[in-house]
Order: C-alpha cells, then sequence, then structure tokens
C-alpha cells in the first residue's frame, strides 16, 4: 500500500514538468498571436506584398484571437470543465469514466509492481 502510494506520486512529480512545458508554450503562442503577428500584418499590407495562404490563415487565427467573440466561448468551455472536474472528482470516478486515464492509471501501477 506504502509502495503503491509512492508510485502514484512519482507519476504525478513525472507528469507536472510537461504540464507546466505545454502551458508556457501556449502562452508564448497566444502572446506571438495577439502582438508580434499584427505588427507583421501592418507591414505586409504597406508594402503591399501578396500574401500566402498560410500567412492569412494565421493573420486570421491572429484577428480573432483578438476579438471578444473567441474569448468567450473559451471562457464558458473552460469554466464548465472546471465544474465538471469537479463534480467528476467529488464522486471520485473521473479517472474511470476516461478509458484513456483508466488505462494509464492501471497499467502505470502494474509495471511499477515489477522491478
Amino acid at each position: 500500500l506504502e509502495k503503491r502510494k509512492e508510485n502514484i506520486m512519482r507519476t504525478k512529480k513525472a507528469t507536472l514538468y510537461p504540464i507546466i512545458v505545454i502551458t508556457f508554450a501556449f502562452l508564448v503562442l497566444i502572446c506571438m498571436f495577439t502582438f508580434d503577428v499584427p505588427t507583421f500584418h501592418k507591414v505586409l499590407v504597406q508594402l503591399k506584398v501578396e500574401m500566402p495562404l498560410l500567412t492569412k490563415i494565421v493573420i486570421s487565427i491572429s484577428q480573432l484571437l483578438r476579438s471578444w467573440s473567441f474569448i468567450v466561448p473559451v471562457a464558458v468551455i473552460g469554466i464548465a470543465s472546471v465544474f465538471l472536474y469537479k463534480y467528476l472528482r467529488k464522486r471520485k470516478q473521473f479517472s474511470y469514466r476516461i478509458p484513456s486515464f483508466a488505462r494509464l492509471s492501471k497499467t502505470g501501477v502494474w509495471i511499477s509492481r515489477f522491478p
């Protein structure tokens, strides 16, 4: 029982770093889309350069991120996800309702029992 708790703590510690890295990368990407891309867009418009399709897509994503029409649905989905997570966590059925999490946790415990 003690070894199982130790393995669970190791797993939680091991997943913390990737979560931090992914979150930081996501924040950097959002900052680039909100501050850098509009600057490049102004320069390209002033130069009257024909932009490739990929550049137009990036500029469209930037404009979407800077508008309120994007923030409201994301906030609603985020708040609903937090409440759903807390509700399922309280019922202690969260990991077993999502098959991939259940399989990962069972596999991790099974593998950790062997030296």
